[in-house]
């Protein structure tokens, strides 16, 4: 049987089997990050656009600049889009 460093072909191929465990277990872990981290934006997101869609309700018939409230806070009304 070839020995190497002591280790038999056996011994390196348990710890290749190891080292694809951790690499696999690696994987998993940073693609459950991704999913929260994706999951997290959407959910930011989705809350801007709904802030934006109460100021837009509540400017209204308001020119630019003017302060109108929204969920308690005082908003400045922004600028038309051009399109």
């Amino acid at each position: 049987m070839a020995m190497t460093h002591g280790m038999t072909l056996t011994g390196v191929s348990d710890t290749f089997t190891i080292l694809m465990e951790e690499q696999f277990m690696k994987n998993k872990i940073l693609a459950a990050l991704m999913i929260l981290g994706f999951a997290g934006g959407l959910a930011v997101t989705g809350t801007s656009f709904a802030a934006g869609d109460a100021t837009t309700k509540a400017c209204k018939g308001k020119k630019a600049g003017d302060m109108v409230t929204v969920d308690g806070k005082e908003v400045k009304c922004p600028d038309k889009k051009k399109k």
